[in-house]
């Protein structure tokens, strides 16, 4: 209780504030059948609370919190029964969790720190342009999820023009599919007649900074009742990539080990996006 009451008296302003809360709650199952066989594939229970409040005009933030139940039991043996997470797996999950500060230094310059999602582009699900915010493919049939990243933003704004400069300390990696959900399509992955072991190593970039940073900035404007935009990052690509791969001949019979090492490259993107109607069609 005693870090709680330091916390509360260190933010004044958020407590008074009366911050807006709003949240859902959803119940999510997915069963694959396919032939005679089929199975489940998705358990997710999920609770999502988002508060958002303005403690002054110069001040915004922003919190999406999930709380769920998620998986299968993972229980291998009696003892692991003793844990409630081999029985029900759960976790606590921040989506979003950041200030706006608006005004600093200049009056039309604004600036978000803390964990956020930042989209770019104006597709509707996939975007090229957008490269900061790693990929959430835990359910790949929900296109365009993203991952939060721990950023600075700031965006200077003199209509019609707008400028966004922003920087990643910490790379993230995109999220794969389960393997209860990849399996359902791809099938169980066995490994081939003479193949006796396989070893995948991804190698994530180390945590220094000129390695894990990334850095983006993005011009945009309205152009003849366009939206016109360009963009330039410089970071990591958001899908790893095949680097190496290594087959050792372990007998005289044909059977192999098989290393294969993955990582995320580094990649320097520039693009452009633009929307509006055309012919009175949209």
């Amino acid at each position: 209780m005693r870090a709680i009451s330091l916390l509360l008296l260190g933010l004044p302003g958020l407590v008074h504030a009366g911050p807006e809360v709003n949240g859902y709650i959803e119940t999510y199952l997915k069963y694959w059948v396919h032939g005679g066989s089929g199975g489940w594939t998705w358990n997710e229970n999920r609770l999502q609370i988002q508060l958002e409040g303005n403690p002054s005009e110069a001040l915004h933030y922003y919190a999406e919190l999930r709380l769920r139940g998620f998986g299968f039991p993972r229980a291998s043996s009696v003892g692991e029964l003793g844990e409630k997470e081999g029985a029900f797996p759960w976790g606590v999950e921040i989506r979003e969790l950041y200030a706006d500060i608006y005004g600093l230094l200049h009056p039309d310059l604004d600036l978000r720190v803390g964990r956020q999602v930042v989209a770019w582009g104006t597709a509707d699900r996939l975007n090229p342009t957008s490269n900061i915010s790693p990929y959430d493919l835990e359910d790949f049939l929900d296109l365009g999820e993203r991952l939060g990243v721990d950023a600075l933003r700031a965006r200077f704004s003199a209509e019609p023009w707008s400028v966004e400069v922003d920087f990643v300390p910490m790379f993230t990696p995109s999220v794969f599919p389960p393997p209860e959900w990849s399996g359902a399509f791809l099938g169980s992955l066995k490994l081939p007649q003479g193949l006796r072991n396989l070893k995948d190593i991804l190698e994530l970039p180390s945590k220094k900074l000129s390695e894990s940073s990334e850095a983006a900035f993005k011009v945009s404007t309205i152009l003849g009742g366009w939206d016109l935009s360009l963009s330039y990052f410089q970071g990591r690509d958001l899908l790893p990539i095949l680097t190496y791969l290594e087959v050792v001949p372990v007998d005289t019979l044909g059977n192999v080990d098989v290393e294969v090492r993955s990582c995320f490259p580094k990649v320097r993107v520039v693009g452009g996006d633009f929307s509006g109607s055309l012919f009175k069609l949209g």
